[in-house]
């Protein structure tokens, strides 16, 4: 026969205060290093993401150009402070509401290169330049600039701490291709 204790609320206690002090504790300390890291990896998800549209967006008007068998232009327009990109299909240089567009937010922006973001030189474009806005596609989906120069973007958080670039190259031939590199480091496609 088992017997049982007289009184259950002695045996059936649960945690004391210093227990769950300790347990807040650590759950702050491993908070504090885990955020930093978590704060970086949403940076850089974000610069690779604009990267990734700006390039759908160039391709779309790439493609445009072909279809029509006309000049295509990509251009910026400056909308509520943040920076559009579109693709001018009325080909009025006016930002109209039914363009295809990609909106850069303040946070991530088209930035100049130099300092700690790497040179054009391992995207296999040495020569390339950042473009003078628009980026136009001839009826054939080649850049049309009269120098036939590639162009190349360069995305970033200028008021951020800058540990992540991206960029997107255009050759002469139209290929458009998306890059992420470190600060300082050197670009590999994506």
């Amino acid at each position: 026969m088992t017997t049982k204790p007289a009184n259950r609320a002695r045996t059936a206690r649960g945690f004391s205060v210093v227990e769950l002090v300790v347990v807040l504790a650590i759950i702050l300390v491993l908070s504090s290093i885990a955020i930093p890291s978590l704060q970086s990896s949403l940076r850089t998800y974000r610069i690779s993401s604009a990267a990734s549209s700006l390039s759908a967006l160039l391709q779309r008007a790439r493609f445009e150009a072909i279809r029509h068998n006309t000049l295509i232009s990509v251009r910026t327009a400056v909308v509520a402070g943040d920076t559009v990109v579109y693709v001018d299909l009325k080909g009025n240089s006016i930002f109209d509401p039914t363009d295809p567009a990609v909106t850069q937010t303040t946070d991530i922006q088209f930035i100049a290169a130099g300092g700690s973001v790497p040179g054009p030189a391992s995207t296999g474009f040495p020569t390339a330049v950042t473009p003078a806005w628009p980026i136009i596609f001839d009826a054939r989906g080649a850049l049309n600039t009269p120098a036939a120069i590639p162009a190349i973007c360069y995305l970033g958080n200028p008021a951020g701490p800058n540990v992540f670039y991206s960029a997107v190259t255009v050759s002469q031939m139209g290929q458009i291709k998306a890059w992420t590199a470190p600060a300082g480091g050197s670009w590999s496609m994506r």
